[in-house]
């Protein structure tokens, strides 16, 4: 059924003023390199979000200059966060992609610490930067790494309180709900071409932990059920110094509400960029225009609209560098929120930087990863 036809209860500002929010700590699970860890959902509570803890330590033995990439520890160790309730998955994740997001809209960069050092420290206390490789630790010194991001089922970028209300996840009675961790290699952390020579990892100790936040004693109206904010994921491979490429986004009876982009260069390092990709544009049947826009200039506005800290437009590696984010929500309005996923031809075009642009690329293909946020029913 159309969302426009079944909209879920909405209660008054002082009713969820009025509501008990509750944290509940899911159980440890530790990281397992090449797996997919499980953490099981309570089927009785209501949930705001979510906050996904990775932490521990590893000892690097190397020689050479081996570097960490720049998009962090857990985006690197993490490849993919799942979230489902039944056979229904409706949020594919990147951690990378989350932690830009949740600097966006809340101002304030997710927890990244790290420490380094031949005799272990109590816990790391150094906040790990932003937007710069991280030189690997003398060989055989272990590293302490403490991250978190934030997975969230209530918009977080929505304009107001019935916008968020519309898509809190209630588990209240549904079974197999659950979020599922892809777990990859240590190797992983290497930044592109730079993992140093005769780099073995080794005393690995790294656990994850779950939190939930919820407001247990809300519960959704079984006639008109919350409405489900959706994360997917896509990895455009563009070719240097193209004008052409576009990506036709699936049909589907959703509402889109956003699109995020993490961009790398084409050379071998593979680092975040910002002058990779020139120019976004989200376009139906070649006529009816969404995003038609610089780059640079779509990260401007996020500066405008949300207020990051920090000085994200600098000419240096700054935290937000690579991610760019395009809105089209709508203030106060949940029916028509978004733009329909039903459209012909709804192609994302995307134009890159070439051998002749300052700065050049200089390999084959741009990388840029596409999260896409959707509106739209629960699959009963």
């Amino acid at each position: 059924m159309p969302i426009s036809k079944v909209l879920p209860k909405i209660m008054s500002l002082s009713e969820i003023q009025a509501q008990e929010y509750k944290t509940i700590s899911s159980e440890r699970q530790s990281f397992a390199e090449g797996q997919i860890k499980e953490f099981k959902i309570p089927s009785d509570t209501t949930i705001k979000r979510a906050v996904l803890r990775l932490h521990g330590s590893f000892v690097l033995t190397h020689s050479g200059t081996p570097t960490f990439d720049e998009a962090g520890f857990m985006g690197r160790l993490i490849t993919l966060i799942q979230v489902s309730q039944g056979n229904d998955v409706f949020k594919n994740i990147d951690p990378s992609i989350a932690r830009r997001l949740q600097h966006l809209f809340s101002g304030r960069a997710p927890i990244r610490r790290f420490a380094t050092n031949a005799t272990p420290p109590v816990e790391p206390t150094t906040e790990a930067p932003t937007g710069a490789p991280l030189t690997n630790p003398t060989s055989t010194q272990t590293t302490y790494i403490d991250e978190e991001i934030s997975i969230d089922f209530e918009d977080p970028f929505a304009s107001d309180f019935m916008q968020k209300q519309a898509t809190l996840w209630s588990t209240h009675g549904k079974n197999n709900c659950r979020v599922k961790v892809q777990c990859s290699t240590l190797a992983n952390l290497a930044e592109a071409g730079a993992g140093g020579t005769s780099a073995v990892y080794s005393s690995i100790s790294l656990n994850m932990d779950l939190t939930l936040v919820c407001v247990p004693h809300v519960r959704e109206n079984p006639d008109a059920p919350f409405l489900m904010y959706q994360e997917s994921l896509v990895t455009l491979q563009i070719p240097i110094g193209s004008t052409t490429y576009g990506y036709q986004l699936p049909k589907s009876s959703s509402k889109i509400l956003g699109l995020a982009a993490l961009v790398r260069q084409s050379a071998t390092a593979q680092k975040l960029s910002d002058t990779a990709v020139k120019k976004l544009k989200l376009a139906a049947n070649n006529s009816r225009s969404f995003i038609d826009a610089n780059f640079k200039d779509l990260q401007r506005s996020n500066v405008r609209t949300y207020g990051p800290e920090g000085e994200v437009m600098a000419s240096s590696r700054h935290p937000l560098i690579g991610f760019a984010y395009a809105s089209f929500r709508r203030d106060g309005d949940i029916v028509n929120n978004g733009i329909p996923g039903d459209l012909d031809s709804l192609i994302l075009g995307v134009e890159t930087s070439g051998s002749g642009d300052s700065p050049a690329e200089s390999g084959t293909n741009v990388t840029a990863l596409v999260a896409i946020h959707e509106l739209r029913e629960q699959v009963r």
